[in-house]
C-alpha cells in the first residue's frame, strides 16, 4: 500500500509500514497515478494485479491494516488446540501444533518474528520445530500468567503473521527450601521455604512445625550430630530456625543437610514438601587454631596451643587494648598506643608510660634531658647539660676556676674578680692590675698606675 498525506509518502507491505520519505523536487500534488509502471519510463510489470483500491485521501494506519487484513481474510494461523500450558514444564515441552490455511497451498514454514514490541514480547520463551511450538525457557504463572508471541507462516512466495496469546495454567507447586544460612556460632541453621507451610494438609490445623518434621545429617570433618532431629525450632514468617545438636571438635570440613520428613510439611493447597531438596546444605565454620572459638567469630587467629581465650578467641598474649598493632605481653605499654615500642632506659616500660624515661632517678617533668641519663640540669639554658658544660652559669669563667676562686659555678651573679680584665681572675692572676709588677712586689696590686709607696703613707 502506498500513501501520501500531502507531506509524507509511506509504503506498507503485509500490513506493516516498511518505508517513508518526504518527497520534493516535483509536483506530487498534481502527478499522475501510475500502477505498475516505472517513473518516466515505458517499462511495465508483467503479471496480474489481483486487486487495487485508490482513495482521494490519505488513510490512517488503522485503516491500512484493516484493508490488509480484509484482503487476506482467506489466510490464517491457528494452533491445533486451545493455546495454554502448565507452568514449570520442562524445556522442549510441546505447547501447540500450528496450522495455517491458504487458498492455493498447504505447505508452510512457521517462524517467530518481530511484532510491535508487545505482541512479540515472549517470543524467546518458545521455539518452533516444523509445525510444533515448543517451550524454550522456564514458564512461571506467578511471574507471567499470559505470554504474547508473534508467529509467521510462509508458503515461499508470501507471508502472513498473527499474534497469539498463550495462557499459563497455575499449578499448585509443592513447597521447597529456597535457602539455608548458618549462625556464626554454629549453633543453629535458618531454613526458608518458598511459601507458608503447615504441619497438616488440613490448613485449619494451625499448629506450628515441630523438630520431628525435619531430618538432619552431617558429612565430612570431625564433628558429629548427637541426634538427626533439630534440638530446637522457632519460626519467623517462612523461615525456621533449627538448633544443631553438634558434638565433637569442628574443623570446618563438615556439611550439614536438612530435609523435610516425608509427608510432614504441607502448603495451603495440601502439596507436600519433598524429601529431595536443593539449597538445603551449609558448611560449618571451622576453628583453625583449636581455641574453641570458630573462625567467623575469632578475632585472634593463631592462638598459641593450650592458651586460655576470651569469648572473642583472644589469649592475653594476643590482646591489643591500645590498638597499636602490638598485642598482649609483647606491648611495653599496653594501655597507650606506641607502635615503635621506644624504651630508652630498657626497663621494660615504654617511654610513653615511663615517668623517668632515661632511668636517671629524676622524673621526666623535672629533667632537662629526659632521654639522657648523664644529664638532668641546664643551669644557663644553653642546651648543654651541666655535667658536660664547663661554664654552667655562662658567666665567662669555667666551673673549675670558680671553685678555685670560691665563687658559685651555677650562679652567674657570683663570679671571680678580674681587675685587669685579662680573663685570669685575681685569685689566680699574679699581676692583678697588669702593670708588670707582680702582686707580691706591688704596693698597689690593684692599681695599674701605682706600684711603689716609699714612705709607706698609702699614697703611691
Amino acid at each position: 500500500i502506498a500513501q501520501f498525506d500531502g507531506v509524507t509518502r509511506t509504503l506498507w507491505m503485509n500490513g506493516v509500514q516498511i518505508a517513508s520519505d518526504t518527497p520534493s523536487g516535483h509536483n506530487v500534488q498534481n502527478s499522475d497515478i501510475r500502477i505498475s509502471q516505472g517513473y518516466n519510463s515505458g517499462y511495465y510489470q508483467k503479471g496480474k494485479i489481483k486487486f487495487a483500491s485508490i482513495y482521494n485521501r490519505a488513510l490512517s494506519s488503522d485503516e491500512i491494516i484493516l484493508n490488509y487484513n480484509s484482503l487476506n481474510s482467506s489466510n490464517s494461523i491457528t494452533p491445533s488446540s486451545n493455546l495454554s500450558i502448565d507452568e514449570e514444564v520442562s524445556i522442549g515441552t510441546l505447547a501447540a501444533n500450528l496450522t495455517a490455511t491458504d487458498s492455493d497451498t498447504t505447505d508452510f514454514i512457521f517462524s517467530l518474528v518481530s511484532g510491535n514490541g508487545t505482541n512479540d514480547q515472549h517470543n524467546s520463551s518458545f521455539t518452533i520445530s516444523g509445525t510444533q511450538l515448543l517451550v524454550a525457557s522456564n514458564i512461571d504463572y506467578e511471574t507471567t500468567p499470559t505470554l504474547n508471541i508473534y508467529v509467521q507462516a510462509s508458503d515461499g512466495n508470501s507471508t502472513f503473521s498473527k499474534a497469539l496469546t498463550v495462557n499459563v495454567n497455575d499449578i499448585n507447586e509443592p513447597p521447597v527450601i529456597t535457602g539455608t544460612t548458618l549462625s556464626n556460632d554454629n549453633t543453629s541453621i535458618n531454613v526458608t521455604f518458598s511459601e507458608p507451610v503447615y504441619i497438616s494438609a488440613d490448613v485449619s490445623n494451625t499448629l506450628a512445625l515441630e523438630v520431628s518434621d525435619f531430618d538432619l545429617s552431617i558429612n565430612g570433618g570431625t564433628a558429629t550430630l548427637s541426634s538427626t532431629a533439630p534440638s530446637s525450632i522457632s519460626a519467623s514468617g517462612n523461615t525456621y530456625t533449627l538448633g544443631l545438636p553438634l558434638s565433637g571438635l569442628i574443623n570446618g570440613s563438615e556439611t550439614v543437610t536438612v530435609v523435610p520428613i516425608s509427608n510432614a510439611i504441607f502448603d495451603a493447597g495440601a502439596a507436600t514438601a519433598s524429601t529431595t531438596q536443593s539449597n538445603n546444605s551449609v558448611s560449618l565454620h571451622g576453628d583453625a587454631d583449636s581455641d574453641g572459638v570458630n573462625d567467623v567469630l575469632d578475632q585472634c587467629p593463631n592462638t598459641p596451643g593450650g592458651a586460655s581465650v576470651d569469648t572473642n578467641g583472644c589469649a592475653e598474649s594476643q590482646k591489643d587494648p591500645d590498638n597499636d598493632g602490638v598485642s598482649g605481653i609483647n606491648d611495653n605499654c599496653p594501655t597507650t598506643a606506641n607502635a615503635d615500642q621506644l624504651d630508652t632506659d630498657t626497663d621494660g616500660t615504654g617511654d610513653v608510660c615511663d615517668s623517668d624515661d632515661d632511668g636517671d632517678g629524676v622524673l621526666d617533668t623535672a629533667d632537662a634531658f629526659p632521654l639522657d641519663a648523664t644529664e638532668t640540669t641546664d643551669t644557663d639554658g644553653d642546651q648543654i647539660g651541666d655535667n658536660t658544660d664547663t661554664d654552667d652559669d655562662n658567666d665567662g669563667f669555667t666551673d673549675s676556676i670558680e671553685v678555685s676562686c670560691g665563687t658559685d659555678p651555677i650562679d652567674s651573679s657570683s663570679s671571680p674578680t678580674d681587675t685587669d680584665a685579662d680573663g685570669d681572675p685575681d685569685c689566680l692572676d699574679t699581676d692583678d692590675d697588669n702593670d708588670t709588677y707582680l702582686d707580691t712586689q706591688d704596693a698597689f696590686p690593684l692599681d695599674a698606675t701605682e706600684w711603689l709607696d716609699t714612705d709607706g703613707d698609702q699614697i703611691g
